[in-house]
């Protein structure tokens, strides 16, 4: 059997790429190390000046007492111009400030001022530069702040007792549907709001309960939704879902007439109408067709020779009953006197 020999010869490709190599100018990667060098010499010459630059600092409030809440717009953040060496400010201008600047209330809420519903006054940041410098680095000298002044906006907290709206997206399966409505437990919660916005709420709502496929009674913890500048006195209630299968079914039921004097004789036809509905399993045997009224209205006819038709009416439908349709939905008629 003859043996195939390996054969020693490089790919051709692979030889020319050795070849480039083997011409490149060995200065070139050393000029390279140069450039780096002078790269990092520059930068750290660079940074060890001063400069003056804008960073934004986050600010949080706090000693406000417990009976009033902030209203209208508040600031996240100042502005601040700074100088200081570029090491210093580095890394303020390439990430942001962690912790917020706390701004101490306590001071502006006077005793006289507790029983008021609205407080206002004004907040100096202008003065609070040592204060900012101190919380960034001594080394860092704040030059303005922005906005240099806060106007601020506190209103008196009131309770009030609003309703709960669950707020739903179900979907049964076949043959079963809700029975009756959604039982929230408990119906309605203490909210804490400055009064200007709980005089305009009419419910409260709960966050999105969904769910399909549904053939059971079930019950749901929801979470409540608190408006703006509001507290709950409770978080979470609970949603009670009574599910129930339902069947189609069609009854005749006989047409009356109302409004008609006792002079008058009035044969309608047909004198009845067929009515599809929905019912639950549960009810299907104590409906019957006394449990619906259909009719007609005397006072719709007109006084002319011609034959007419008149509407036919539901005028009672059992609340365990869902209409689907009825037909006919005209009668006709032929009047006699006595």
């Amino acid at each position: 059997m003859a043996v195939e020999k390996k054969s020693n010869k490089k790919d051709p490709k692979i030889n020319s790429w050795l070849e480039q190599l083997k011409n490149i100018d060995r200065r070139i990667p050393i000029f390279l190390i140069f450039i780096a060098i002078s790269a990092f010499l520059w930068l750290m010459n660079a940074l060890s000046k001063d400069y003056i630059t804008e960073i934004d600092c986050p600010v949080e409030f706090y000693n406000i007492p417990d009976n009033y809440v902030m209203i209208g717009e508040i600031p996240a953040e100042v502005q601040l111009q700074v100088s200081g060496r570029g090491f210093t400010l580095l890394k303020y201008t390439l990430g942001s400030i962690a912790l917020p600047f706390n701004l101490d209330l306590q001071s502006y809420f006077s005793g006289n001022q507790e029983d008021q519903e609205n407080v206002h006054f004004q907040y100096y940041l202008s003065s609070k530069k040592e204060q900012f410098e101190r919380f960034l680095n001594d080394e860092i000298k704040v030059l303005d702040v922005r906005p240099s002044t806060l106007r601020l906006h506190f209103d008196k907290l009131h309770k009030k007792k609003i309703g709960i709206k669950p707020v739903t997206n179900f979907s049964w399966a076949p043959q079963y549907r809700q029975k009756g409505n959604l039982l929230t437990t408990p119906d309605s919660v203490i909210v804490n709001g400055p009064k200007t916005i709980l005089d305009t709420l009419d419910y409260i709502k709960t966050k999105l309960i969904e769910d399909k496929q549904i053939k059971k009674t079930k019950s749901y913890t929801a979470d409540l939704i608190a408006p703006e500048q509001c507290n709950l006195m409770r978080k979470k209630v609970r949603i009670d879902l009574r599910t129930e299968q339902f069947t189609e079914n069609t009854i005749q039921v006989p047409i009356s007439i109302t409004n008609k004097p006792d002079s008058i004789n009035l044969t309608i036809f047909p004198n009845k109408i067929n009515i599809t509905y929905l019912i639950s399993f549960e009810d299907y045997e104590i409906i019957d067709a006394s449990d619906f009224q259909a009719a007609i209205n005397y006072k719709e006819i007109k006084k002319q020779n011609a034959p007419q038709e008149l509407n036919i009416n539901l005028l009672f439908v059992p609340e365990e009953a869902k209409i689907l349709r009825y037909w006919p939905q005209k009668a006709r008629f032929i009047i006699n006197e006595k």
